[in-house]
């Protein structure tokens, strides 16, 4: 389902690219928006000279998938990127969980 089939604006792709940087970088001299990390959005709106806009409705679910070849199961650096991954996109409730046990205590949600 197209993401803006709902939206009460006209929404059409201006450009692809490979980084947020690169998506406010392209829109801060334009009458186009993209959509931010908050925490990004938090350091570089003042700098990059946007303004911050409300989404209006519930966010739509994204479903995060990892794949990678059976030779990096064992890869340090590779354990590291996935956890990382992970962590990142995991609930707020299970972050804390997942903190506290590496605690060893008990996570307070």
């Amino acid at each position: 389902m197209d993401h803006c089939s709902s939206a009460t604006l006209a929404c059409r792709s201006v450009r692809i690219v490979p980084s947020f940087l690169a998506a406010a970088a392209l829109v801060r001299d334009s009458d186009a928006y993209t959509v931010l990390p908050k925490r990004l959005l938090e350091v570089i709106v003042d700098a990059f000279g946007l303004c911050r806009l409300s989404v209006t409705g519930s966010a739509t679910k994204v479903a995060v998938a990892q794949a990678w070849s059976p030779r990096f199961d064992n890869d340090a650096g590779h354990t590291w990127l996935r956890d990382g991954v992970r962590r990142a996109c995991a609930p707020a409730d299970a972050s804390a969980r997942a903190r506290a046990q590496r605690a060893g205590g008990a996570a307070r949600i």
